[in-house]
Parts: structure tokens; sequence; C-alpha cells
């Protein structure tokens, strides 16, 4: 992995009104026009998360199917961290703690996540990383930021000059 920051994918940069043509790569491919569908290896319970998602993207201006792979595995994340939530919900109501105790020869006695929420926290992780790559969380949509908008002049200032 190269040392230092993600770089900032150009829609970004455009919006926050950062763009700079002479610092960026002139032979980048342009994204597709065309907008996003669901592979058909996407499970039916992600497909819901991926129109969910992808409405989001709309409003970003950012659908476009050179995105539809990333999109598909946040669904996918998204519909497994459901998935789990349900397993762990399950096992409490049967009286089963997400916590489970073994025994080490050097440590003595040690607790440990159930594996459905060792499993759960990594589909999490993974999902908070996919939606930063699109700006759809809150750090990153502050990263993003809004069109640079016009200074609006103040109703009152206009009696100020007078």
């Amino acid at each position: 992995m190269p040392p230092g920051r993600k770089k900032k994918p150009v829609q970004a940069k455009v919006l926050k009104g950062t763009f700079r043509p002479d610092r960026e790569n002139p032979n980048m491919p342009a994204q597709a026009s065309d907008g996003m569908k669901a592979p058909e290896w996407l499970p039916r319970g992600a497909l819901e998360y991926f129109g969910v998602l992808k409405s989001r993207l709309e409003e970003l201006g950012l659908n476009s199917r050179t995105f539809t792979e990333d999109l598909a595995m946040a669904a996918l994340c998204a519909y497994e961290i459901e998935r789990l939530t349900v397993v762990i919900e399950c096992a409490a109501k049967e009286g089963i703690a997400p916590t489970y105790e073994t025994k080490s020869r050097v440590e003595g006695l040690i607790i440990k996540d159930h594996p459905a929420v060792n499993q759960r926290l990594k589909y999490i992780k993974q999902y908070d990383s996919l939606l930063a790559n699109f700006g759809l969380n809150p750090s990153a949509i502050q990263k993003v930021g809004d069109a640079p908008r016009k200074e609006e002049e103040h109703p009152f200032s206009k009696n100020m000059g007078r």
C-alpha cells in the first residue's frame, strides 16, 4: 500500500470547488454515463440495500456503471450485518450470551466474543469504509462538501450603504 492519504475522487473535488486540472491525470478514464444495475451474483436480500444506496448516490450525481461493484459490495455488507444481527438476537433470546469462556494454558480463563459478533464487526468496518469511498457517512460527506455557493446579498446591506 502506498504511503500517505487516499486520493480523493475527482467528483468530490469538483463538488467542493477544489478541482485543479493541472494536478489530475489527463489520461484518466471518464466514468460511465449509464446508471448502475445490480449484478446477478448479488443475493436477493442485498438487492434492497443496493436500491437504497443507489438512490443516495443518484442524489450526489454518482450513479454510474463504473461504481457498480463497489456499491454491490456495500449492499452485500449491509445484508450480512442484518443477517448476523438476527443470529445474535436469536441467540440472546435463547439465553446464549454474545461471549463465551475458554481456557488457556498461559492466561487461564479467557472470555471471547461469539463468532457471529466478530463476523458482524468485520462487515461493519468494511461497510463503513465503502460508504466513506462514496461520501455516504458523516465524516466523508464533510470532506466532500457541497458545490460552492454564490454570496447572497444580505437584505439589509442596501440600507447600510446609503
